[in-house]
């Protein structure tokens, strides 16, 4: 999925999770987090719009999720879909290449306490 968002310059830009171009400024990277948490939990960005640093955690792991589905896809299928391939093969595979499992962490332990869990 992509979202849109103006640039600090006024240009109209779409982000999306195999995007590569990635030299966007923090207030850039800001707009494309609060894109990306309105539209998959509008509900909780109505609570923390204005809070950035919420704002940019949820952004963030939202970010990270798309890029490991995308990337997940991407895999050459044949060599995962043999019988007995388990499914934490695969996501080992991606996680060695492509998460910052600390920052997935981060993300996870924001959503646990925002539950109130």
């Amino acid at each position: 999925m992509t979202v849109e968002f103006i640039s600090d310059n006024g240009e109209k830009k779409t982000y999306g999770a195999l995007t590569t171009m990635s030299r966007w400024s923090e207030n850039e990277w800001l707009r494309i987090h609060k894109e990306l948490v309105k539209r998959d939990h509008p509900e909780l960005f109505e609570t923390i719009k204005d809070n950035d640093v919420a704002i940019s955690a949820v952004g963030y792991g939202i970010d990270l999720e798309e890029r490991y589905e995308a990337l997940l896809e991407e895999l050459p299928q044949s060599s995962y879909s043999k019988a007995g391939t388990h499914p934490n093969w695969v996501s080992d595979a991606v996680n060695e290449n492509t998460l910052d499992s600390f920052a997935l962490w981060i993300y996870g332990a924001y959503i646990l306490n925002y539950k109130g869990e």
